[in-house]
């Protein structure tokens, strides 16, 4: 009986805590501590005081906001953790992959998800497109018109964002 509370009480905090608002780009870099340019360098299951996550070591190309300090160190390289792994995993949570090049928007203190918004400030880079967590295009309004993001166009807006902020 008891196993059976523990279960229920875990699958109930999965739920709440995969509730979301969304955010709008000035959002997310509003809300970042650290936004880093990065290259998932490895990706590995580890429990944490009784807790699975999916830890990810990263291969910093650059720092948009924030300094290498605020990231853990794992393996004598910056990264980050998110609950859950590969049997159990929080609902809409991010996943990343070996070799994927991603912006991500981070917070200082750890969460579930580090991400800024649970999932919302993380964005990959495919060849000259950008990205969101699902594999959708990302579209930003330039001179008035509204079109899909490159890279450079994505960055720019990104840098613009964090000037006005700093």
């Amino acid at each position: 009986m008891k196993r059976f509370f523990t279960v229920l009480t875990l699958l109930s905090s999965l739920a709440l805590a995969t509730t979301f608002q969304k955010l709008s780009l000035e959002q997310q870099v509003d809300r970042a501590d650290l936004i880093v340019r990065a290259t998932i360098k490895t990706v590995a299951i580890e429990t944490r005081v009784g807790r699975v996550w999916t830890a990810y070591t990263l291969e910093v190309k650059s720092y948009l906001r924030g300094e290498a300090a605020a990231l853990s160190v794992r393996g004598g390289a910056p990264s980050f953790a998110v609950l859950g792994g590969d049997k159990l995993r929080l609902e809409g949570a991010p996943a990343f992959k070996v070799g994927e090049d991603w912006l991500l928007m981070l917070y200082a203190k750890p969460f579930d998800s580090p991400i800024v918004g649970f999932r919302q400030g993380a964005y990959r880079f495919d060849n000259t497109r950008v990205l969101d967590v699902d594999g959708r295009a990302v579209t930003l309004e330039v001179t008035g018109k509204r079109s899909e993001a490159t890279e450079t166009t994505f960055l720019k807006t990104v840098n613009d964002l964090i000037g006005g902020r700093k």
